[in-house]
């Protein structure tokens, strides 16, 4: 069994620190030792901090058989929803993604002219026409993009971008 494997019991708090006990005569602690050989510890520093509690674990089960281990004091934030796709960008994606790439350029085309800013359009313009081998405008659409993404977030990959870039311009 490995210790992945193994219950987690942390739940419980910890025992107390052990006390001195006074001896028979109640005069001080039975360890044996007089006030002389005592040793200076962390207790007797006045800023010296206390020491943090163990961390409390706790083990679920997942609904897929997987085991998450988190932490009992802290909340789980819920999963963050993802954002909302726009709905004009529908029949671009699916025939970018279907591989009909006049399809997919003539959609690009069009969301770009009415969006001459986002530099995503122009980028996935670029690509529907370097695959469909027109190599001078996905060129231009490929600068366009970066350009573009200087000014306003965009979600496209720069370094492959420019890479391809590079490629074409040689050939």
């Amino acid at each position: 069994m490995t210790a992945i494997d193994a219950p987690l019991v942390a739940e419980a708090d910890p025992p107390p620190p052990p006390q001195d006990t006074p001896d028979a005569a109640g005069t001080g602690p039975t360890d044996g030792m007089d006030d002389t050989d005592a040793e200076e510890t962390d207790a007797d520093v006045p800023d010296a901090a206390p020491p943090a509690p163990p961390a409390r674990l706790r083990l679920r089960i997942q609904p897929d058989g997987g085991r998450l281990i988190s932490h009992a004091d802290t909340p789980v934030p819920p999963p963050r929803p993802a954002a909302p796709i726009d709905p004009r960008l529908a029949p671009a994606r699916q025939a970018s993604a279907d591989g009909d790439w006049a399809r997919a350029r003539s959609g690009w085309a069009a969301l770009l002219a009415a969006d001459p800013a986002q530099a995503d359009h122009a980028y996935n313009l670029a690509v529907a026409l370097d695959q469909r081998g027109e190599r001078q405008e996905a060129i231009r659409h490929y600068r366009m993009a970066l350009a573009l993404a200087d000014a306003r977030p965009a979600r496209f990959p720069r370094a492959p971008t420019l890479r391809r870039l590079a490629t074409l311009e040689e050939e």
